[in-house]
């Protein structure tokens, strides 16, 4: 039995393979990454982000492609999920988050390509 903990909720997976469990974790740690930085759970924004930096093979895509590809999954338009995930950095930006931000290696704000490329490298090398 595999027993997962995060600081909301603890989920405790029972005969699951361990890419499940590892993916549960990895969830988690980029939940615990983008609240750091200061996207809040309740943005929109958030969850587009979550999907795309779990996803590996989003940021090889074209840009154009990457926001319908999220817009299909969450049934909402190309432009909705551009907007939010721009909205969800932007809010991170302003509300005093700067220095974790700067940490990642910005010195102004980063575009959503930008954002999600630092943190997939912040979790591989934390």
């Amino acid at each position: 039995m595999n027993t997962l903990r995060n600081e909301n909720c603890s989920v405790v997976l029972c005969e699951l393979d361990d890419a499940y469990a590892n993916q549960l974790k990895l969830c988690f740690r980029i939940v615990d990454l983008l609240k750091e930085i200061g996207i809040s759970t309740q943005n929109k924004g958030f969850m587009y982000l979550r999907d795309v930096i779990i996803d590996d093979e989003d940021l090889d895509i074209e840009e154009e492609m990457l926001y319908p590809k999220i817009a299909e999954k969450w049934r909402t338009t190309a432009l909705s999920v551009k907007n939010y995930m721009c909205s969800a950095i932007c809010s991170a930006w302003r509300n005093d988050k700067q220095p974790f931000i700067e940490k990642l290696g910005f010195s102004e704000m980063p575009t959503e390509r930008e954002l999600i490329a630092m943190c997939r490298l912040y979790l591989q090398v934390e």
